[in-house]
């Protein structure tokens, strides 16, 4: 892992946490936010998670709101694809959700620090470390501190 500036890997629910601000997950999140906007942390995420986010955020909030707070999230989150490589690492995984495997499977091919997810459960066995958000956020410093 960078002590310098670490690169986390998002799933769905913490950027979903974040667009529908749900309680009481949305503090976090946006606690998490912060951090990448300030640059303590770098974050990726998977193009498979950002149209999952998409369906959520459009019925929530309508097509127009969920394309302009993806993009401003793409502007500061990377986007990974999905690869054939992925696909078919993630098919012979093992894991119970295929859907998971496939975002362990980009997260392990970008060479990240770490997962965050509020559904570390499903993410047992992974080869990458995974943390709440909670968690992680307890691990990195705040962007104030670091200019002192």
């Amino acid at each position: 892992m960078s002590l310098l500036q670490p690169e986390v890997f998002l799933d769905t629910d913490v950027i979903l946490d974040l667009g529908l601000d749900r309680e009481p997950f949305g503090v976090v999140a946006l606690h998490l936010f912060a951090r990448i906007e300030a640059g303590t942390v770098s974050a990726a995420t998977s193009t498979l998670v950002l149209v999952n986010a998409y369906y959520v955020l459009r019925k929530a909030a309508g097509h127009s709101k969920a394309l302009a707070f993806l993009a401003d999230l793409t502007s500061k989150v990377r986007p990974l694809g999905t690869d054939a490589g992925a696909w078919r690492l993630a098919v012979a995984s093992g894991w119970g959700d295929l859907e998971d495997a496939v975002q362990h499977s980009i997260a392990v091919a970008a060479g990240v620090d770490a997962v965050i997810t509020r559904n570390t459960d499903d993410w047992k066995g992974s080869a990458v470390p995974v943390y709440q958000p909670d968690e992680w956020l307890a691990l990195v410093p705040q962007a104030e501190s670091q200019s002192e």
